[in-house]
C-alpha cells in the first residue's frame, strides 16, 4: 500500500514538472507575440484614459464658465491628469493586459489553426500524439513572425478622444466670464473679487517700490493685510468701499506721522518728504480707482440733453396737451391727496438741486447699516442702480417715481 501511494505521488510530481516545463516552453515562443499585444492594449488603455480625462476637464471648464470662476492651467492639469492616469491603469491591467491564453488565441486566429490552444489544453498529458503536436506547435511558433498578428486601432474611440481634446482646448482659451449664464449678480461678484485682487497687488507693488524706510513699509503692509482680511469678511459692495475708505484714511495718517517725524534740518529731508508724498498719492489713487470701479462710476456719466426717464412730469409751468392724459407716475388733479412723499425727502430733493457740483463731490456723511458713516458721493451709483432695479421690477409706487427721478437727476448735475 505504501509503495502504491509513493508511486502515485511520484507520478503527480512528474506530471506537474512536465506541465510547467511545457508552459515555460510555450511562453518563450509566445513572448514576441505577447509583447505586441501588450503595446496594443496600452494604446487602447491610453485612448480610453484620454477620453475620461478630457471629459472630466471639459466638465470642469463648463462649470467654471457657468459660475464665472477663474481657473488656471494647474487646476486644468489636475482635472485631466488624475482621471487619465487612474483610468489608464485600470483599463490596461483589468481589461487589455494579455494573458497566455489570450495570446495563444490571437496567434491561432492569425494562422496556427488551434495549435497553441491545443498545446495549452494538453500541457499536463503525455502520449506519442500529444508529444508530436507539441513539437509541431513549437516549430510553427519559431518560424512565425510577430507580424502575423494584426493590431487593431479603436477608430471610434480615437475620434471621440480627439473631439473632446479639441473642445477642451477651445474652451480653455475662452475667458471664464465671457458668458454670464446665471445673471449679473454672479458676474458682479466675480468682477469685485478681481478689482480687490488687483488693488491689493498694486498696493504691495507701490509699497515695495517706494523710497521710504522699511519701518514705514512694514506699517503700510500691515494696513494692507488688515484691509484684505476685512474685505473678505465684507458682504456688500457698500461695505467693501467703506473698508477701503477707512484703510485709505489710516494709510494717510501713518504717512503723515512719518513726515512729521522727519528732521527738517537734514539735507535729505526734502527728498524724503517728496518720496512720502508720492507714496501717499500713488496709494490714494489706486484705492480711489478701485472704489470707482466697484461702484460703477467709471465711464458712466450721462450726456447732457438726454431725455428724462419715462414717467417724469412735464417741465415746471407747462401743462400736458389738451385731450392727453397726464404722464405715467403723476396722478390726476384732485387725486393726489395723501400721496405726497415725506417732507424729509422733499427737503433733500430741494437741497440737492442747488449746488450744481454733481454727486461725485458730495462729502456729506450718511449712515449705512453695514458700512457705518461714509460720504454719499461714494455710494450714489450703488443706490441709484438699486433704485433702477426696483423700478424695473415694478416695486416703486407710481406716485413716488416722479419725485425720486427728480431727486437723482438733481444729484447728478
Amino acid at each position: 500500500m505504501g509503495a502504491f501511494l509513493f508511486t502515485n505521488k511520484k507520478a503527480r510530481m512528474r506530471r506537474l514538472v512536465f506541465r510547467e516545463t511545457n508552459k515555460l516552453m510555450l511562453n518563450k515562443e509566445l513572448r514576441k507575440f505577447r509583447l505586441k499585444l501588450i503595446l496594443e492594449g496600452l494604446l487602447k488603455a491610453l485612448i480610453n484614459g484620454v477620453i475620461i480625462g478630457a471629459a472630466a476637464l471639459l466638465a470642469f471648464l463648463v462649470l467654471m464658465h457657468l459660475f464665472t470662476r477663474e481657473y488656471n492651467i494647474f487646476w486644468c492639469a489636475i482635472c485631466f491628469g488624475v482621471p487619465f492616469v487612474v483610468w489608464t491603469c485600470i483599463f490596461f491591467f483589468a481589461k487589455y493586459f494579455p494573458s497566455i491564453r489570450q495570446t495563444a488565441r490571437r496567434v491561432d486566429e492569425a494562422g496556427l489553426l488551434e495549435r497553441a490552444g491545443t498545446f495549452l489544453e494538453m500541457q499536463g498529458q503525455e502520449s506519442a500524439i500529444i508529444s508530436l503536436q507539441r513539437k509541431d506547435t513549437l516549430k510553427k511558433l519559431k518560424e512565425a513572425d510577430s507580424g502575423i498578428i494584426q493590431t487593431t486601432a479603436p477608430k471610434k474611440a480615437m475620434i471621440a478622444a480627439a473631439v473632446l481634446v479639441i473642445l477642451c482646448i477651445a474652451l480653455f482659451f475662452v475667458p471664464y466670464d465671457a458668458v454670464n449664464v446665471f445673471g449679473d449678480e454672479i458676474s458682479a461678484e466675480a468682477r469685485e473679487d478681481e478689482i480687490i485682487e488687483e488693488l491689493l497687488n498694486r498696493l504691495d507693488e507701490i509699497i515695495d517700490n517706494a523710497d521710504v524706510p522699511e519701518e514705514l513699509k512694514d506699517e503700510l503692509r500691515s494696513s494692507v493685510d488688515n484691509l484684505e482680511k476685512e474685505l473678505k469678511e465684507s458682504k456688500s459692495t457698500i461695505e467693501k468701499v467703506a473698508k477701503i475708505s477707512a484703510a485709505e484714511k489710516e494709510i494717510k495718517e501713518k504717512i503723515a506721522e512719518y513726515e512729521e517725524s522727519l528732521d527738517k534740518d537734514s539735507p535729505d529731508s526734502e527728498k524724503e518728504e517728496m518720496s512720502a508724498e508720492e507714496l501717499s498719492e500713488n496709494m490714494e489713487e489706486a484705492m480711489e480707482e478701485a472704489k470707482d470701479e466697484m461702484l460703477g462710476n467709471e465711464g458712466e456719466e450721462e450726456p447732457e440733453g438726454d431725455a428724462p426717464p419715462e414717467g417724469d412730469a412735464p417741465p415746471e409751468g407747462e401743462e400736458p396737451p389738451e385731450g392727453e392724459e397726464p404722464p405715467d407716475g403723476e396722478p390726476p388733479e384732485g387725486e393726489a391727496e395723501g400721496l405726497e412723499p415725506p417732507s424729509e425727502f422733499l427737503e433733500d430733493m430741494e437741497g440737492s438741486d442747488a449746488s450744481g457740483d454733481g454727486m461725485e463731490n458730495m462729502t456729506e456723511p450718511i449712515y449705512d447699516s453695514e458700512a457705518g458713516y461714509i460720504p454719499y458721493g461714494e455710494v450714489f451709483a450703488a443706490y441709484y442702480s438699486e433704485y433702477r432695479s426696483k423700478l424695473k421690477d415694478g416695486e416703486v409706487p407710481d406716485d413716488m417715481q416722479t419725485f425720486i427721478d427728480k431727486y437723482y437727476s438733481g444729484l447728478d448735475r
